[in-house]
């Protein structure tokens, strides 16, 4: 899986076999409800998923105990209110050496001229504009466009598709990566 950084000091204060059980458990649980779903959608006629115009993207995830739908959606107006990428750049961190995981709707552009080379796919889903736009506004590098300009323009990305989101985070924790998650 892409471009870790593996910081030393999680693998000693990380018990690795135990995580390594709990990511193929919940790899199998997020399948299984991801699959019988897809089952119901299909019988209901529901969305499995959709991006919609401004970019939004609405993603069947599982059934709640009363058999209804859950989705995971991108909401880029919230996210717009809370990151000010001009006052990231105002403190002059540029990202160098550090490598971002990225959990969105869908797979990253990863030939974008804003930050081609620094980013690599994991799940091998469709390209999806918010997730492109997403990084942009993580790693950007200005190319062509200083406005373009990210938080980290120095920093690279592995991207992954949402719906393994639990699964993969706790690979990831079991190989040695530091994982944080901010909100």
């Amino acid at each position: 899986m892409g471009q870790k950084k593996i910081d030393p000091r999680v693998l000693q204060e990380t018990n690795v076999s135990e995580l390594n059980l709990l990511s193929v458990e919940f790899g199998q649980t997020m399948k299984a409800e991801y699959n019988a779903a897809v089952i119901e959608a299909q019988k209901n006629g529901w969305t499995i998923r959709q991006e919609l115009e401004d970019g939004t993207i609405i993603q069947l995830r599982k059934l709640d105990e009363n058999g209804s739908p859950i989705y995971y959606s991108t909401d880029n107006a919230t996210s717009a209110m809370l990151i000010n990428t001009d006052d990231a750049q105002a403190l002059e961190l540029t990202g160098t050496g550090i490598n971002i995981g990225e959990w969105d709707g869908g797979d990253i552009r990863s030939t974008h001229e804003q930050y081609s080379g620094r980013v690599i796919n994991n799940d091998g889903v469709a390209i999806s504009s918010h997730s492109t736009h997403v990084c942009g506004t993580m790693i950007g590098d200005g190319t062509g466009n200083a406005a373009a300009m990210g938080m980290a323009p120095g920093a690279t990305v592995d991207g992954y598709d949402f719906t393994n989101s639990q699964w993969s985070l706790m690979d990831l924790r079991s190989q040695g990566c530091k994982v944080e998650q901010l909100l």
